[in-house]
């Protein structure tokens, strides 16, 4: 599945996605970024592990609520497995 359908896509280069957040958004979700994915942004559970590091976290409670933050498409999901 490729994550192109989201609303908010900037552009999509070498398999990361930048996405900007609204800020309340992203506020709600400060220290829930599985949440933010998974609630938020429909992202299958089996990808957050993958999207999390993606953006430098160690862990979904690392997330400070940042406005932007990187997805991944299918061949960045695969390359980690």
């Amino acid at each position: 599945m490729d994550f192109a359908y989201l609303p908010n896509l900037i552009s999509k280069k070498n398999g990361l996605i930048p996405m900007e957040l609204d800020i309340t958004v992203a506020n709600r979700f400060k220290g829930d970024m599985e949440g933010l994915l998974h609630k938020h942004l429909n992202i299958p559970f089996e990808h957050i592990p993958y999207i999390i590091t993606a953006n430098g976290f160690d862990s979904s409670t690392d997330y400070n609520g940042e406005t932007k933050i990187l997805l991944l498409d299918d061949t960045m999901i695969v390359a980690y497995l």
